[in-house]
């Protein structure tokens, strides 16, 4: 009990071992604060591809952190979709023109792409391995601190890839 009560007065404690408390109660760091925004619109990968699809708006993103896009009303949702390569993944195929981004875990090779799966009562991180055949998969931008990076690929008009591996 009085190692409980220890552990709580250090969620208002500033430096690591505060941090360490807060993330265990809320699960990740709090945003700033005043703000009435939830803590993924203050994420600084979530506004870089925001920005993206906004540039140019046939934008087809991929992400595996789909809640984070679905509640924007300034996106349109029907392009957005999660980064899947099993079940999930509605089309075998892509033709061009098209210009796909990807939000992905910052994890391998900088073109790799991960998507999450559910096992058993468990969700883990699995190779996108479908979408290797895409062309100039290009990294633009990783952010350490999320786990994030984003990545980009251009399909010329005319070009098909097979999406299925």
């Amino acid at each position: 009990m009085a190692l409980n009560l220890v552990r709580i007065t250090f969620i208002f404690v500033p430096g690591d071992q505060g941090n360490m408390q807060r993330a265990r109660l809320f699960g990740s760091e709090p945003g700033p604060w005043p703000s009435l925004a939830f803590a993924y619109e203050l994420s600084p990968a979530r506004r870089f591809v925001v920005a993206l699809v906004k540039e140019e708006p046939n934008t087809l993103l991929l992400t595996s952190k789909l809640g984070w896009f679905l509640g924007d009303a300034a996106l349109d949702r029907s392009r957005i979709h999660e980064l899947s390569c099993g079940s999930d993944l509605k089309a075998s195929y892509l033709t061009g023109p098209a210009r796909i981004v990807f939000l992905t875990f910052n994890e391998g090779e900088p073109q790799d792409l991960w998507a999450t799966a559910q096992l058993i009562e468990k969700r883990h991180r699995v190779n996108a391995d479908c979408f290797e055949q895409l062309p100039d998969l290009t990294l633009l931008q990783r952010f350490p601190k999320e786990d994030l990076k984003v990545l980009e690929s251009r399909v010329p008009s005319g070009m098909r890839i097979k999406l299925t591996p």
